[in-house]
């Protein structure tokens, strides 16, 4: 499924595999004029080489390595930028877990060159802000001509509960403030799509993450495990917790944020 909407200047590809006539789980990829930014997942490539065959680019850009946001390279007709420390990642994708398979595709080998610092890419300027945390290689794109900051997995939503077995919220977190540095007047998410008021939306996502993460020490000074505190926090575990193993679930969040405390 790939559903375009969009916002003005900016066209958001709204992309999911298919079941039963809904989207599995919604992640986008954004064309602004003869660019994109992300390529969305592997089972979407089709969809999304059909649409770029009506609407062509010259350039795109990735913000890491997983595959729901670089399986569709191969349907691109240009060679995509990346963070120099996905590149190895994007020529020999590594191997993920079955459910991933299930809900985005395996990636093919994506040859990829790299960008870093400030460059213009088809025709348009841009900041390369490294933004890790989500992944190691996770950077964010400021197009600061037009005030476009495009965060890929960054954001997300204001109030998030879970996270990546593998992932560093701390280091996210420094992400998040490290972006409110620069200036921008729309923000774009990979699967929040178009972030009203954004410094505000980023300023209570840092909020909430800083009051879960003094609950939890605060939790395990009375002695709980990471698993206890999490449903503490937010209660009852998640479907996501379940149907990934564990994989993508409260109890990393939790877990994440106590070991930069143990630190």
């Amino acid at each position: 499924m790939l559903v375009p909407q969009s916002h003005g200047a900016v066209t958001e590809l709204r992309m999911a595999t298919g079941f039963l006539g809904r989207g599995m789980y919604w992640v986008s990829a954004f064309q602004v004029e003869g660019l994109l930014v992300d390529a969305g997942p592997p089972h979407t490539a089709r969809q999304l080489r059909a649409w770029l065959h009506e609407h062509p680019i010259q350039a795109a850009l990735l913000t890491h390595h997983h595959e729901d946001h670089v399986g569709g390279a191969q349907a691109l007709p240009c060679v995509p930028l990346a963070p120099p420390t996905s590149l190895a990642r994007l020529a020999r994708p590594p191997r993920t877990q079955l459910f991933r398979q299930i809900i985005w595709g395996r990636s093919r080998p994506v040859e990829a060159g790299p960008i870093s610092g400030d460059a213009q890419v088809g025709g348009l300027r841009v900041r390369v802000i490294p933004t890790p945390g989500h992944s190691d290689d996770h950077v964010a794109y400021l197009f600061p001509d037009r005030g476009w900051l495009f965060t890929g997995d960054l954001f997300v939503h204001e109030r998030v509960r879970y996270a990546q077995g593998d992932e560093n919220v701390p280091r996210a977190l420094q992400s998040l403030r490290r972006v409110l540095t620069f200036e921008f007047d729309d923000l774009y998410c990979a699967h929040g799509g178009r972030i009203h008021q954004p410094q505000q939306a980023l300023l209570r996502k840092i909020e909430f993450l800083e009051e879960v993460r003094e609950r939890a020490v605060e939790l395990r000074q009375a002695g709980l495990a990471p698993d206890r505190i999490a449903r503490r926090v937010f209660g009852r575990l998640g479907p996501w917790h379940y149907v990934t193993g564990g994989w993508f679930s409260e109890v990393n969040l939790i877990r994440s944020l106590l070991e930069d405390d143990a630190g």
